[in-house]
């Protein structure tokens, strides 16, 4: 990997097929995480400074897409959007259950 790694994450992800249009079926949910995942990733371990941690808020943050599918509209933003607020959220529960700042 050649350059930096936002870099390499917008190369990656700009070569992919257009965005799923939501999380309805299992095809999509792996579209999206292939499209979203490590960016996703990104943003959890920048906030949390633990991988482990980070990768158990993109996990739960495909699990409450599935499970709520008709909380995205697409007509008030993107399907990442969507997901990076579910992701905000989650990385804000992850702290709170963690506790004070270490």
């Amino acid at each position: 990997m050649s350059g930096s790694p936002a870099r390499w994450l917008r190369e990656r992800f700009a070569s992919r097929d257009a965005e799923p249009a939501g999380l309805r079926t299992e095809t999509e949910v792996r579209a999206a995480y292939d499209r979203y995942g490590g960016e996703l990733l990104g943003f959890a371990f920048r906030a949390l400074g633990d991988r482990q941690l980070a990768e158990d808020v993109v996990q739960e943050t495909f699990v409450r897409a599935w499970r709520s599918p008709r909380g995205f509209d697409p007509g008030q933003g993107s399907l990442r959007t969507w997901l990076f607020a579910i992701a905000r959220n989650g990385v804000v529960d992850a702290m709170r259950r963690r506790g004070p700042a270490r």
